[in-house]
């Protein structure tokens, strides 16, 4: 085992600089910093267009891009935009109601899609842990989440009406976006709405299943920074919560063998949870010792908030615990197969007794036959004087509708069964499909990251990284 352990970090020194530059060196500001929060958010929203960015399982984030930036409220301390006034913001709507086993159904592009309600505390849970989160990896200017400039709750049917409308109005220019916000709008008397905007930074795209394995491999790396910086796992990890800058030059180091162009950003901490330690003892070993997919399937095993595993959703998270879990074609051929193997079974069973019906000797039919439910059977076919054969192929026939019946009953409950050790499996650690190579290239990502940072620290003049 490796001695000096270059994935547990303390913190940089402190230093009493809290600016750089004449900027904060944490997340946003706001480019008046004599108005309120709520102000320079609205004056924000009313020069802005609205798009429909993603949706998850409590709510729905929207991307709202400034029309001038030069009416712009918020000013950047991130690397690669310091100094840059800020043209995006993301921002996430929850839906919260106290009763949290309802659901609620919203139309998006045509198709009515369900959302769970949270509660405000969960909302506020979230909020904290984004919060929090940013603050512990924004020591070198470049977090793994964006920054929260805003946060309110809507409760009182004016409000909710008031923002929900002016909202709409904002998003006229996008279809799908006006449709969404309508449908909300129409619905609005049901529940109250948590909202909080969040810096988003141009040039970022959704991880896609068609990205070059750089990318995955990048969005991989930051799930093991967030869990070896934090204490927390992700739990969300699917796509439209990856984000990726494919221009960005500045998150991983130039200078060395081959320039890493790119940069990772996670959303949406809703479903995220804290590692146990025994368990977060066991990633940070796996990564001391480099390796990094064994560490990744491990934090695989940590559930969500809600308690559901991640391998249930193998479509979701599949690629980030193992190709083979996220490939939703291997993982269903795989179940069919054994399902058809299952009946197959059944089967045989039934032709086993159909090939012995004149074996009139065959000990293990007998026995079959003169257990359970068959024997009384039997002795009513001897007491009336029917013949052998009659006997055999009357036991058969009550023998394959039974087990038959038996088994239609209970199909669902053996597709189930079946679909839960494919999965189980599949997210076996000893069951890893990662290419072979991955292991090296997130090691070089958290190589270049490291170099990069000396490379920050040096040009912010920032307490050097240990």
């Amino acid at each position: 085992m490796k001695s000096i352990r270059k994935h547990r970090r303390k913190k940089p020194r402190q230093t009493n600089k809290n600016r750089v530059n004449g900027i904060k060196g944490r997340g946003i500001m706001q480019s008046n910093p004599l108005i309120e929060e709520k102000e320079a958010f609205d004056n924000f929203l009313i020069n802005s267009r609205v798009e429909l960015l993603t949706n998850g399982a409590y709510g729905l984030i929207f991307k709202l891009t400034i029309n001038d930036i030069e009416n712009s409220t918020y000013i950047s301390s991130s690397v690669d935009t310091h100094g840059s006034k800020i043209s995006t913001l993301l921002l996430k709507l929850n839906f919260i109601k106290k009763d949290k086993n309802a659901d609620i159904y919203i139309e998006i592009l045509g198709e009515e899609q369900k959302f769970k309600f949270a509660t405000r505390r969960e909302c506020m849970e979230e909020i904290n842990l984004q919060k929090y989160i940013y603050s512990k990896t924004n020591d070198f200017l470049e977090p793994i989440c964006p920054a929260i400039v805003f946060d309110t709750f809507l409760e009182d049917e004016m409000s909710k009406h008031i923002f929900m409308g002016d909202f709409l109005k904002y998003a006229s220019n996008d279809n799908v976006a006006s449709h969404v916000i309508a449908d909300i709008l129409s619905k609005i008397n049901e529940f109250d709405i948590g909202i909080f905007a969040m810096e988003f930074a141009d040039g970022y795209d959704m991880l896609s299943n068609n990205d070059p394995n750089v990318y995955k491999e990048m969005a991989m790396f930051l799930l093991l920074e967030m869990a070896l910086k934090t204490g927390y796992s992700h739990a969300d990890f699917h796509r439209g919560n990856i984000m990726i800058n494919k221009t960005s030059t500045t998150y991983f180091n130039q200078s060395r063998s081959y320039p890493i162009v790119g940069k990772p950003l996670l959303i949406d901490f809703g479903l995220s949870k804290k590692i146990p330690n025994p368990v977060k003892r066991i990633i940070e070993e796996l990564c001391d010792l480099g390796k990094y997919t064994k560490a990744l399937n491990v934090l695989c095993s940590v559930s969500r908030k809600d308690g559901k595993r991640l391998t249930q959703f193998p479509a979701y998270y599949g690629w980030a615990c193992g190709s083979a879990m996220g490939d939703s074609n291997v993982i269903n051929a795989e179940i069919q197969k054994r399902i058809a193997l299952k009946e197959q079974q059944n089967v045989s069973l039934m032709e086993l007794l159909r090939l012995n019906f004149n074996d009139k000797t065959n000990q293990k039919f007998s026995v079959l036959l003169q257990n359970g439910d068959f024997k009384t059977e039997i002795e009513k076919q001897k007491q009336n004087g029917s013949l052998e054969k009659d006997i055999i192929n009357n036991l058969y026939q009550m023998f394959y509708y039974v087990e038959k019946r038996k088994y239609n009953e209970n199909i669902e409950q053996i597709k189930e069964q079946i679909e839960s050790d494919v999965l189980d499996e599949m997210a076996d650690i000893r069951n890893l499909q990662f290419p072979e190579y991955t292991d090296r290239n997130i090691g070089a990502l958290f190589e270049q990251k490291r170099n990069a940072e000396i490379d920050i620290a040096v040009r912010f003049n920032l307490p050097q990284p240990l």
